[in-house]
């Protein structure tokens, strides 16, 4: 029984590691596409200087012992999941609109391409749902 057990938790964790690489791979080599090949040197810039952020965390952590504080650490993850949800949707709705795929009504409002946020309705509506989520979250915090 111990045996199975050992081998089921390995098997979940080789598949939850597993997946995490090959959807890194996926956001890789997407962002590969959108910067082309004079971009490619910014990624491996970005990969760079977060492995040293890593390594410098890590140390700190065995070397002085260092405590992150976790519900610090997962509240500012989840608001910054928040922050890419608004700006994954507004570029992505984006997108289509550009190949042509989906066509929507626009507004006058600026564009901040940084942010995500376009002049079409089916992005800014669903923006504006994950920013009442996350008014949702903040007030039942």
């Amino acid at each position: 029984m111990l045996i199975r057990s050992r081998l089921g938790l390995g098997a979940l964790s080789f598949l939850a590691v597993y997946r995490e690489i090959f959807e890194t791979v996926l956001f890789y080599e997407a962002l590969g596409m959108q910067v082309g090949a004079e971009g490619t040197h910014m990624i491996w810039i970005g990969i760079a200087v977060a492995l040293a952020l890593l390594l410098l965390i890590v140390f700190m952590m065995v070397r002085f012992g260092l405590q992150l504080p976790l519900q610090s650490f997962f509240r500012v993850s989840a608001w910054l999941i928040f922050l890419f949800a608004i700006v994954f949707i507004g570029q992505g709705i984006h997108g289509l609109e550009e190949a042509g795929k989906y066509l929507c009504g626009q507004y006058q409002i600026p564009t901040i391409g940084l942010l995500g946020i376009y002049p079409n309705a089916f992005g800014l509506m669903f923006q504006a749902m994950v920013v009442g989520l996350a008014a949702f979250y903040a007030r039942k915090r």
